[in-house]
């Protein structure tokens, strides 16, 4: 929503040629991530057992324990995780897709890399696979906090880390699209997986306690398949926000010019 609802902002203010909002949305949204990404963490620290409940972690012990461990060094990464995913859209408004793909790519390649030596190698298991995703959202937000200190065209300031509410509003406001259609997909898994864990229970072979977590598994596979078609239709929609937004903000004579010269 954040990283989503800047982007858009950003795209506007710039086809408006009003760089100062653009900046100043850029370092409400740096303080709005950092601000959130910490309360989030104490949440899901505080509220751990019934957030893997709810989503139906609590099937058997076995997986209680493995969603136990994997949910609490996942929780530590979630100001990284916000950090970089936020600032993704934002360093594509400032003109650099390439970085931004890099970026989210790196990620992946170290999680890829450092899995199966932590899993494998040094015997870490559950553990082992959540410190990998951590460290490759480390990464990626360690290349986020360099790029704002290098952007081309929307460079912060110190002074635009001040918040304004005006433009924190809009800012949310823009992002609230990107927002609803994230948490439906969350909801609609949780639900999923307490109905099965539910049904699952009344079979003859999913109702025994070494079985129950296999209906989720199949699901979880197929949901991941799944999830390339929604990652391209996310892809495609967030590559139009930048330049939607900027014929938005210099009106029909942008269109016009976008129209002949393609």
């Amino acid at each position: 929503m954040i990283g989503d609802g800047c982007c858009a902002f950003v795209s506007i203010c710039l086809g408006k040629s009003e760089m100062l909002p653009a900046k100043k949305s850029v370092g409400n949204a740096i303080l709005m991530i950092i601000a959130s990404s910490l309360l989030l963490t104490i949440i899901y620290l505080i509220f751990q057992t019934p957030i893997i409940a709810m989503f139906g972690g609590t099937v058997n012990e076995g997986t209680f324990f493995y969603s136990k461990e994997y949910f609490f060094y996942i929780s530590l990464g979630i100001p990284f995780y916000m950090f970089g995913q936020s600032m993704n859209p934002i360093i594509r408004a400032d003109g650099n897709p390439k970085f931004a793909m890099a970026s989210t790519l790196i990620d992946a390649v170290a999680n890829i890399i450092l899995d199966p030596i932590f899993i494998f190698v040094f015997k870490w298991g559950m553990k082992g696979a959540a410190i990998a995703t951590v460290i490759g959202q480390i990464i990626t937000a360690i290349l986020a906090v360099w790029y704002i200190l290098h952007m081309r065209t929307i460079k912060p300031v110190l002074n635009d880390l001040k918040i304004d509410r005006q433009i924190c509003g809009k800012t949310l406001l823009l992002g609230i699209t990107s927002f609803l259609s994230q948490i439906s997909l969350v909801a609609a898994m949780a639900a999923i997986n307490n109905m099965l864990r539910k049904y699952g229970a009344i079979d003859e072979i999913f109702g025994q306690p070494q079985y129950a977590q296999i209906p989720m598994a199949v699901v979880g596979i197929v949901m991941k398949f799944f999830q390339i078609v929604i990652s391209i239709v996310v892809g495609m929609a967030a590559g139009c926000i930048p330049i939607v937004g900027y014929n938005i903000g210099v009106g029909n004579k942008a269109s016009k010019n976008y129209s002949q010269n393609y």
